[in-house]
């Protein structure tokens, strides 16, 4: 696990956690089992003194495991841990192999076999659960099979022979089987990984993917000086049933144009001009209701949609925006430059073709400018 990836060895780490946990949980089952047919046949204080041994161990293997999970994003606090299991699941195999050296069990040589086979199926099923760790899967397994060792020298009498082959049997299926699990495991591991690490660099780009359109989105309503709504947006803005539902079934238009504009281009400069179109912008949105929409309509022309509106409604909000713009200077001094406009204003109501109307404010506004400029018509 030391030459995996970061990643690959802190996900080995959570399940070998998990599988050790459920393993210590669930061992109970197997113990007692073994427990039942070893009853009767051996001294009851040795049977009950090996079951404390075994809870007591298969207990400390669960509360390393759980100690395993909680550090596994620690590499040092992980390796620490992982030793400490090794030593704990020594002892628990130790505890297992200990029934084979239990007095007057030699002697019946039926059960000592069922015995010695019940160990092995221990060794091979403790594989899948903790290949993903060589160390705590070879301690487990040489305390296991240590006191069998140590029964075919002391049992001399008794198949020593036997013994030493199934020892020597199950280590080798462990090193084939738990090898080949391990690099099955492994594999599975780093494809999972992978697969997420893939997923989530898909998701990061269709979330940027998603924020760039959005501003695209944006960058394509709005008009690049004066950040108002361009013509295009107002008009979708303006489409049913879109209209009714962000300004009402009555709203006002108020079309305005700067006075003098073309002079102060050809005088001052398109610099200045520039200026004029931003100031002239902020002021009205400064000066319109959040309910308000507010659109350059093109060239010097503002276009101003005002919500839920009836006629001296707009024609109040109209005088109140040309005195605003009309007291806003662009320029400070010397160089103070003020601008007026003028205003035309039409009312939309439920059946008015909305050509109509804005042609109707269009009109108005004209007349504002041969009215003598910097005034409102309706």
């Amino acid at each position: 696990m030391a030459r995996e990836s970061e990643p690959v060895q802190q996900e080995a780490a959570r399940q070998l956690s998990v599988r050790d946990r459920m393993s210590a949980s669930t061992s109970f089952l197997a113990y007692g089992l073994q427990a039942l047919v070893l009853y009767g046949h051996v001294a009851d204080r040795v049977l009950w003194g090996w079951l404390l041994l075994v809870v007591a161990s298969e207990a400390a293997n669960g509360m390393l495991a759980v100690r395993l999970g909680r550090h596994t994003g620690d590499p040092v606090q992980r390796r620490r841990a992982v030793r400490w299991l090794a030593v704990a699941l020594f002892c628990s195999g130790s505890s297992w192999g200990l029934t084979s050296l239990m007095p007057g069990l030699h002697g019946q040589y039926q059960l000592y076999m069922f015995n010695v086979l019940f160990l092995v199926v221990v060794g091979v099923i403790s594989v899948h659960n903790l290949c993903l760790s060589w160390p705590a899967l070879i301690a487990f397994n040489v305390g296991l099979m240590w006191p069998l060792l140590v029964a075919g020298a002391v049992y001399t009498m008794f198949l020593p022979l036997a013994l030493v082959v199934t020892v020597a049997g199950e280590w080798t299926m462990v090193q084939i089987y738990g090898r080949t699990t391990r690099q099955l495991f492994l594999r599975s591991m780093r494809a999972h990984l992978a697969t997420e690490a893939m997923a989530a660099q898909l998701r990061q780009k269709n979330e940027d993917l998603t924020q760039a359109l959005a501003v695209i989105a944006e960058m394509a309503d709005l008009d690049p000086l004066t950040q108002c709504l361009n013509r295009r947006a107002l008009m979708r803005h303006l489409q049913e049933p879109v209209r009714h539902q962000r300004f009402g079934a009555c709203f006002g238009i108020v079309l305005l144009d700067i006075d003098h504009f073309k002079q102060i281009n050809d005088s001052r400069g398109h610099g200045v001009g520039d200026q004029v179109l931003v100031a002239v912008a902020d002021c009205l949105r400064n000066h319109l209701r959040t309910q308000d929409c507010l659109a350059r309509w093109g060239g010097e022309e503002f276009i101003c949609l005002l919500a839920d509106a009836d006629g001296a409604t707009v024609q109040a909000m109209a005088e109140r925006l040309r005195r605003a713009l009309a007291a806003t200077a662009i320029l400070p001094p010397p160089a103070e430059l003020r601008v007026t406009a003028s205003f035309g204003l039409a009312l939309c109501r439920p059946g008015y073709p909305l050509d109509a109307v804005i042609d109707q404010a269009d009109q108005a506004m004209y007349r504002a400018k041969h009215g003598g400029r910097n005034r409102v018509e309706a």
